[in-house]
């Protein structure tokens, strides 16, 4: 499911759904099962909020990422800059020009770096090309 241009709420359905957000702020709702929300690195992707993510069934999918940092290679590093844990929420601003990815309901207010969120997702949940 793709958003069009505009703040866009995508909902998809009980199934594996790919998810792909717009220039705009946009709200996802995998709902059941194993989604796949997509962010490219290429274009901001505006403030987007993940209303359901399940650390260890569904995947954030980084795509377009260039390599910012060392040692050379794709990582998650490249894709975020900074973390906001405010307690209920996690925000993770990103690389493409002020585009962000807040995590509803994650946050416990312990997440305060890049590295620190990569841990809480696990490698099965993050995925960098």
């Amino acid at each position: 499911m793709t958003a069009n241009s505009g703040g866009n709420a995508i909902l998809a359905g009980d199934g594996d759904d790919i998810l792909i957000g717009s220039a705009d702020a946009d709200l996802f709702l995998g709902e059941a099962r194993s989604d796949a929300f997509v962010f490219s690195m290429s274009a901001n992707t505006g403030e987007d909020v993940i209303a359901d993510f399940e650390i260890g069934t569904d995947v954030l999918k980084f795509t377009d990422v260039v390599d910012v940092d060392s040692p050379a290679g794709l990582d998650f590093d490249d894709a975020v800059t900074s973390v906001v844990d405010n307690g209920t929420d996690i925000t993770a601003n990103l690389y493409n020009g002020g585009g962000s990815i807040t995590l509803s309901g994650l946050g416990d207010g312990t997440v305060a770096t890049v590295s620190a969120l990569e841990t809480l997702l696990t490698s099965s949940s993050i995925d960098v090309s």
